[in-house]
């Protein structure tokens, strides 16, 4: 009859709302399935919301939890005036660097170094010396500004190649440190790293045979990777220096790469964000020029810096064009030189660059060192004079004359001036 049929299909749909309501349940509660953990999507009566299984609880060791431990732990060490934040985190990170040193030894004492106590000096200044022209430890410029600063309490350290000449000259004296590997586009090469302290000053030399143990400096088909290299191994090797450098000086294109690097490096470590580069352009004809393909495949940098045109120079790689927008400070030999480079008739294609980082660029007249040239007490001239007795400078005159075959005319001047010349 209709009232049996009626209550059939009323039956049938009371069981068929149950089944929804206990289906919908058992979504809501759980996953579809063990194997699929993805998000499930259900409507409820609001708006459709996302659901994703509930994580299992880590059993490993908590990262978080360590990191506010260690941030607690320097701020108590900051408080108590026992270290500052940089130089804490600083230390941690060179007492943990992969220092090969040649004995166990050696690498405790250079670690206790390291963790001794901080330094009371304000400013900590790396000077990367002139690498075109180290003849010695004695050379003018460098002996001239490295002890100026040390006498000023600066503390001070140079960086070299290991040429075969110094080598020659000084290996005795020269300690061994440790070695490491640096990484230059594809290459994996070895760099030892040897020290000299003379009057103060700590002098480091980077060793790699490859490139450095030649009878010349420069002047080779591989001067590009030759210095490539030394100025990544300059910036590689600051984790095993015996201070973390305020202020890193470079010289001319040879070691124009390293403000590019340290620029380079900063985006991922952000220690090297505070050393601040000082470049000093002795003569910009030299700008370390080379074709584009040589960005990634030589010196290991991104092409973004050949396309937002740092690096790049009339379709050419410059190394003193990118090094002079990455410093924080341009140097010249003299202010004379300094506005000359602004102009084209100098700047060999750079014055337009130049004039744009004027606010930047100084020009620092070379100076003389008053005590070892003094005349009263040079023993490498034949008479010492003063201004009270100048009767030695007539003599010094006549052995020079000698010396060089010039005629011996007294009222003749002699005029000495020191140069290069190139071809």
């Amino acid at each position: 009859s209709s009232f049996h049929l009626v209550c059939h299909f009323f039956s049938m749909a009371v069981k068929s709302y149950f089944k929804l309501i206990t289906l919908s349940y058992i979504l809501c509660r759980r996953p579809a399935c063990a194997e699929n953990k993805s998000t499930i999507l259900y409507r409820n009566e609001k708006a459709i919301a996302r659901v994703r299984p509930r994580k299992k609880p880590v059993k490993h060791w908590n990262f978080r939890k360590r990191r506010r431990e260690r941030k607690k732990f320097r701020a108590r060490l900051v408080k108590r005036g026992k270290i500052s934040y940089n130089n804490w985190k600083t230390k941690r990170r060179i007492a943990a660097s992969p220092c090969r040193a040649p004995s166990q030894g050696r690498e405790t004492a250079q670690t206790a170094r390291l963790e001794e106590g901080e330094r009371n000096m304000d400013h900590q200044i790396l000077i990367d010396a002139e690498v075109s022209a180290p003849q010695g430890l004695e050379d003018g410029l460098r002996r001239v500004i490295t002890a100026a600063l040390a006498a000023e309490g600066v503390e001070t350290a140079v960086i070299l190649p290991l040429y075969e000449s110094v080598k020659q000259r000084y290996g005795a004296e020269l300690q061994y440190l440790c070695y490491d590997y640096v990484d230059l586009a594809w290459r994996h090469s070895y760099c030892g790293l040897f020290a000299l302290e003379r009057q103060g000053v700590t002098w480091y030399f980077l060793d790699n045979e490859q490139y450095f143990r030649r009878p010349g400096l420069y002047g080779y088909p591989d001067d590009g990777e030759r210095f490539g290299f030394f100025s990544r191994a300059v910036v590689k090797m600051l984790d095993h220096l015996k201070f973390w450098p305020d202020v890193i000086h470079c010289n001319d294109w040879q070691t124009a790469l390293i403000p590019i690097y340290l620029k380079d490096d900063g985006v991922r470590d952000e220690r090297y964000r505070s050393i601040r580069t000082v470049l000093s352009i002795h003569n910009i004809e030299y700008q370390g020029r080379y074709s584009r393909e040589t960005l990634g495949d030589l010196f290991g940098l991104d092409a973004g810096w050949a396309e937002d045109g740092t690096i790049l120079m009339d379709g050419d790689v410059n190394l003193l064009k990118g090094a002079i927008l990455c410093a924080d400070a341009v140097n010249a030999v003299s202010p004379t030189y300094a506005e000359e480079l602004k102009n084209a008739a100098f700047a060999h294609g750079l014055d337009s660059i130049l004039r744009s980082c004027g606010h930047k660029l100084r020009g620092i007249l070379n100076g003389i060192d008053t005590v070892r040239y003094d005349p009263a007490a040079d023993r490498g001239i034949a008479a010492n004079f003063d201004l009270d007795h100048m009767a030695g400078k007539a003599e010094d005159k006549r052995q020079l004359r000698r010396l060089f075959g010039l005629p011996e005319a007294e009222n003749t001047p002699v005029i000495g001036m020191v140069t290069r010349l190139v071809s």
